[in-house]
């Protein structure tokens, strides 16, 4: 887990509960995560609080690679879920639309910034980043720990 070494312990196991939780989502559900506008404001606000918990450089290329590992993740799953002429053809089957791609990553990443810094953000702030993943993200983490302080 070299790539992760500047993670502490713990959120490294909250990634890799919610890398198992989310192997088991259907890409063809991808679209249920992709918020159709996040709250503006209270959201920058809470991107502000994770990146000032993100702090050192080490450890924002540790996050950075976090992210590009779910996002290659949610890529290969898409790829793997759709038959041809859905990937082909936009509209014909369940194909996503570019938008809702772009809604889903953007929804992706801040669930997975949520993650890493679970316990330095505020609850308000871990469920407007988390967003739609907020429900995967308890469960998962709760199912990792039980009684884990994240919980």
């Amino acid at each position: 887990m070299g790539d992760y070494d500047a993670l502490r312990r713990e959120e490294r196991e909250r990634l890799e509960a919610f890398a198992a939780a989310f192997e088991d989502i259907d890409p063809l559900d991808y679209e249920r995560f992709a918020p159709a506008s996040p709250d503006g404001d209270a959201l920058a606000a809470a991107r502000v609080s994770a990146l000032a918990a993100i702090a050192s450089q080490s450890r924002r290329r540790a996050v950075e690679r976090a992210v590009a590992s779910f996002r290659i993740a949610a890529d290969r799953s898409l790829a793997g879920r759709l038959p041809a002429p859905q990937m082909l053809f936009a509209g014909f089957g369940q194909a996503p639309r570019a938008e809702d791609r772009v809604r889903f990553q953007q929804a992706l990443e801040r669930a997975v910034v949520a993650t890493i810094v679970w316990d330095e953000i505020t609850d308000e702030e871990r469920d407007l980043l988390a967003g739609p993943w907020t429900a995967l993200l308890r469960n998962a983490l709760d199912a990792d720990g039980g009684d884990a302080p994240w919980s």
